[in-house]
């Protein structure tokens, strides 16, 4: 965003005083038309739908399974297994992903670190998951280097 775009935002502007005259700049222009009681109603929190529908999921997983074992050896079994297996994979989708063991994450890391202690002008990148940011950069110094991430945390 340029200077004078920003400057349009600023309480001084002449797009301020366009909103104080609309009646938009007070908290006043919104009022919803649900009484506060039923509000309060709406917006308490409960544990108890998604337990509800935690214990539905699993018991129709363990119901279809139950009856595809019941039914072993014949034709009958086969709808009490397909349904069985879509729910089963439903789960396993929302499941989030396996990992290495602690143990393994430990070695990569230490290995690393260790690394990066001998080494100046390594410093520890890993390939982010799908969907995540950055939370880190390396520290640009004077001359162009950049300073690895433990050296910054001390500099």
């Amino acid at each position: 965003m340029g200077r004078d775009r920003l400057a349009r935002y600023s309480l001084t502007s002449p797009e301020n005083d366009a909103a104080v005259e609309l009646g938009l700049a007070g908290g006043a222009w919104f009022r919803s038309s649900i009484p506060r009681k039923r509000m309060k109603e709406l917006m308490r929190r409960s544990d108890f739908p998604a337990l509800r529908d935690t214990a539905i999921w699993f018991g129709l997983i363990v119901g279809f399974a139950s009856l595809g074992i019941a039914f072993w050896g014949t034709w009958q079994a086969v709808p009490f297994l397909a349904a069985y297996g879509v729910l089963h994979e439903e789960v396993k989708r929302d499941c989030a992903p396996a990992y290495p063991s602690m143990w393994a994450a430990y070695k990569e890391i230490v290995s690393a670190v260790l690394r990066q202690l001998r080494d100046q002008e390594y410093y520890i990148r890993r390939d982010l998951l799908p969907g995540a940011a950055p939370y880190n950069e390396p520290v640009s110094l004077a001359d162009g280097r950049a300073l690895p991430l433990a050296r910054a945390v001390a500099a």
